[in-house]
């Protein structure tokens, strides 16, 4: 508990003897550990722990069987990888002994698990990995590993264990109490550059920010929001995981950068690995570019095109501010062009609601049930106490989400069967909150739902869980498309390798667990189910599902 990790979530293997002995003797002697909490999948406990450090802000430890368990856990690394989420993955490593200690190897596996270089499995996507030595001291490894996942840009460490040093008895002084917070201290943003971007929006036209992450940290969703009111900047949510701004604000324009591209002179880009598909765009951006971010050119992508003209390293929980005090020295807020500009926007948000209303007229009454439709219904039963975990095919247009912390969604490189773990660590990092998470069929099955509606179980984390279930591969579909639009297959009655008929029964899997389940069908009644469902979890305190077929 002195280094700060509250929960370890763990799939325990015959690597973890001499932990599971060091936890029961440490609870005999009355001291403070750690929950351990077990794990029966490694891809729910890294989700698991992803989820709850969205919500916590603080460090994760998972804990994992050897080679194999590692494996199984490599699919929540790359997405923790990607969505820079500190978690110290370790990992147990087979005996490396055969004869002469107690920890030698005794079962077949032990041989079979061995790798010449374990740490290769994830180095790709850790910014550290280390395997701990013969007489060192745990904890200064474990100093080592938490400063540097808490280190920005933030991301997983991976840590070994061999049998034989576990066993091994400490003979140094007792731990000492961290003396300080994890992590160095981020850069601060350059403030000539910060001037010169300020210099850029104020001679602009026709601006536009982009984002997709800057309310990961939720004090900047109003930094965020006082900064696009007062300048009249509008503020594009492109490909969002969190929520980045207020849904009910004058300046939000959406989801679809492309809409603007072509009309805009200076774009600022916060916190956005993609700020839009390159192959969409009809002609080269003319537009300045200004990117903002801890690192704004994301070194660890091997090929990356877009081109800024200017890139600022720096949080934006400090740039944001530092960029509204340069453009207050350029430009005042009542100048006309603000004023201008800000009924522009009002028109172009008017039309976008226009849009978004037809939408949902259109999508009512339509059966197999229309996503728009679904997303219409959970808008209108869930309230300012629910957390909303999307993985796939929630439509944020049809959703009105005001709160930070509000809107969580998966993470930028599509590792699915995310969702069901981390919305079961955001309700263990937020027990008083309503969480519904929204996946699809196929996603589900990737969940490895069966141990997640375990643990919601065992451990009293009632959550909603919605399906939209269409019987096959949407995005499988859609890139067929995209690729070949004139196709064979696009033509073809039975595209290949796309549908997942006949749908499982999902509701009973849940049921297994002491769930409540329920199979819409009937746009009509679509509401009133999830009226129920989210009553079974507020009230029962049990897991609940719904199961919607959808187009």
């Amino acid at each position: 508990m002195d280094r700060g990790i509250e929960h370890v979530f763990v799939n325990a293997g015959t690597d973890w003897a001499p932990i599971v002995e060091a936890i029961t003797a440490a609870r005999e002697l009355g001291l403070a550990t750690p929950n351990f909490m077990l794990m029966p999948h490694e891809n729910t406990a890294m989700s698991m722990a992803h989820g709850c450090y969205l919500v916590s802000g603080k460090p994760q430890m998972v804990g994992v069987h050897n080679n194999v368990g590692t494996a199984n856990a490599l699919c929540g690394l790359i997405n923790a990888a990607r969505d820079n989420i500190p978690i110290l993955l370790a990992a147990g490593r087979t005996p490396i002994s055969e004869t002469g200690s107690a920890a030698s190897r005794e079962v077949m596996v032990h041989w079979g698990q061995e790798n010449f270089d374990q740490g290769g499995m994830v180095r790709e996507h850790v910014k550290w990995d280390f395997e701990l030595k013969s007489g060192q001291r745990v904890e200064a490894v474990l100093d080592r590993a938490l400063d540097i996942t808490m280190t920005q840009p933030l991301g997983p460490v991976y840590l070994t264990l061999p049998r034989e040093v576990l066993i091994e008895t400490d003979t140094e002084p007792e731990v000492q109490p961290r003396r300080r917070s994890f992590g160095a201290t981020a850069a601060q943003p350059d403030i000539t550059a910060i001037e010169r971007a300020a210099s850029l929006l104020a001679a602009a036209k026709n601006p536009l920010i982009i984002t997709s992450v800057a309310g990961r940290n939720p004090d900047n969703v109003g930094r965020l929001a006082s900064l696009a009111e007062r300048f009249a900047l509008p503020v594009v949510q492109h490909c969002p995981r969190c929520l980045n701004l207020p849904s009910d604000h004058p300046m939000h324009l959406g989801y679809q950068p492309i809409r603007y591209l072509e009309s805009v002179d200076v774009v600022l880009v916060i916190d956005s690995e993609v700020p839009w598909i390159r192959r969409d765009t009809v002609a080269p951006l003319e537009a300045r570019v200004i990117h903002v971010g801890v690192d704004p050119l994301y070194i660890t992508y091997p090929i990356r095109g877009f081109e800024d003209d200017l890139a600022i390293t720096g949080q934006s929980a400090a740039a944001i501010p530092m960029l509204a005090d340069a453009l207050a020295r350029l430009i005042d807020e009542g100048d006309e062009r603000i004023a201008t500009r800000r009924l522009k926007i009002a028109e172009m948000r008017q039309s976008l609601q226009t849009e978004w209303q037809e939408t949902r007229r259109i999508a009512r009454d339509k059966a197999p049930i229309d996503p728009a439709w679904l997303a219409t219904c959970l808008d209108a039963v869930i309230d300012e106490n629910t957390i909303v975990v999307n993985e796939v095919g929630l439509q944020l247009e049809q959703m009105n989400f005001t709160d930070p912390g509000s809107l969580f969604v998966g993470p930028p490189v599509g590792g699915l069967g995310w969702s069901l773990g981390a919305g079961l660590g955001i309700k263990l990092a937020a027990p008083d909150k309503d969480v519904v998470v929204v996946l699809g069929d196929g996603t589900y099955m990737f969940a490895n739902p069966t141990p997640c509606h375990y643990v919601s179980a065992k451990q009293d984390l009632p959550f909603l869980t919605i399906i939209i279930n269409n019987s096959g591969w949407e995005s499988v579909k859609r890139a067929v498309q995209n690729v070949y639009p004139h196709g064979k297959a696009v033509k073809s009655n039975d595209m290949p390798l796309v549908s997942l008929d006949p749908t499982p029964d999902f509701e009973k899997v849940i049921e297994a667990s002491g769930g409540y389940a329920e199979r819409v069908e009937d746009p009509r009644e679509l509401q009133a189910a999830f009226e129920r469902a989210i009553r079974v979890v507020r009230v029962e305190r049990r897991q609940a599902m719904v199961n919607v077929i959808c187009q």
